[in-house]
């Protein structure tokens, strides 16, 4: 089983970083877990991309999208929803229309956001975007309000909820999911 951890923050260390981490720590070891750094991708150009132009970085993405059996997408909220980096990562995943690499897949939405609220329109908007995109996000998803305070030196201060994260990548990765 291979897990792609796609995380839409270019804050490494951050909080989303350490949520995505927190979620696949557990992981029997016959999960695969690859993670691609979404901050190499230029922005999605349509005449680019139909004339080959957006490099090495936008192959390599699509491939290890391609080669995940699911993926674990995390995304701090920015003007109180899903970041461009984010964002970015679906359109260029959607890519090229009739064999986008993103189709089918199933995806787990997780967030660490500072304001109580934002996580919901983050989910929701990522629900939004990988669904239009041809993935398949889960029906429940994860988040963390407050993530400054949710947060202590061994992952989550709830211990519940971090068990409950896991258990939802568990059930991602549930031969009945892929």
């Amino acid at each position: 089983m291979k897990l792609l951890v796609l995380v839409g923050s270019t804050h490494a260390g951050g909080y989303n970083d350490r949520l995505a981490e927190l979620a696949v720590r557990e992981l029997p070891a016959e999960v695969e877990v690859s993670r691609f750094d979404l901050s190499t991708l230029p922005f999605y150009d349509e005449v680019a991309d139909a004339e080959g132009r957006l490099g090495a970085s936008v192959d390599a993405f699509r491939a290890a999208v391609a080669d995940a059996d699911a993926i674990l997408f995390t995304s701090p909220a920015y003007n109180g929803t899903l970041s461009a980096v984010a964002k970015n990562a679906i359109d260029v995943a959607s890519r090229p229309r009739g064999n986008a690499p993103i189709v089918d897949k199933p995806v787990l939405i997780a967030t660490a956001v500072y304001t109580k609220g934002a996580d919901e329109r983050v989910i929701d908007h990522a629900r939004l975007a990988l669904t239009i995109a041809g993935a398949k996000p889960l029906e429940r998803a994860f988040s963390v309000t407050e993530h400054f305070a949710a947060f202590d030196e061994s992952g989550l201060a709830d211990k519940d909820r971090e068990r409950e994260l896991q258990g939802l990548v568990a059930d991602l990765l549930s031969p009945a999911t892929v």
